[in-house]
């Protein structure tokens, strides 16, 4: 075998070795791009079902809250009602 190189021939090769490196870079950036978008989407899924379950929670209070709203009035009602039957006693004796 001869010695002999081209230099042209050389100087393409350290191109394409240099090319070669920036495309190994770019999949890289590209893979792990893809990863993050991944791990952001599980993310996003994540607090949505905790969203969901706060929401569910929240209407579960409203509901309640509701009820003891109703309990209250109706023993304000009754206490309205007690309250007269006291008067009345104390003014009839």
């Amino acid at each position: 075998m001869s010695d002999y190189t081209n230099p042209r021939l050389d100087a393409i090769d350290e191109r394409l070795d240099r090319i070669t490196l920036t495309l190994e870079s770019m999949m890289n950036v590209e893979q792990n791009t893809r990863r993050r978008g991944q791990q952001h989407d599980l993310e996003l899924d994540d607090h949505d079902e905790r969203t969901e379950r706060l929401e569910r929670i929240l209407e579960g209070q409203e509901a309640q809250l509701a009820e003891l709203k109703e309990y209250r009035a109706d023993i304000k009602v009754m206490l309205d009602i007690l309250l007269q039957r006291s008067i009345g006693d104390t003014e009839a004796q």
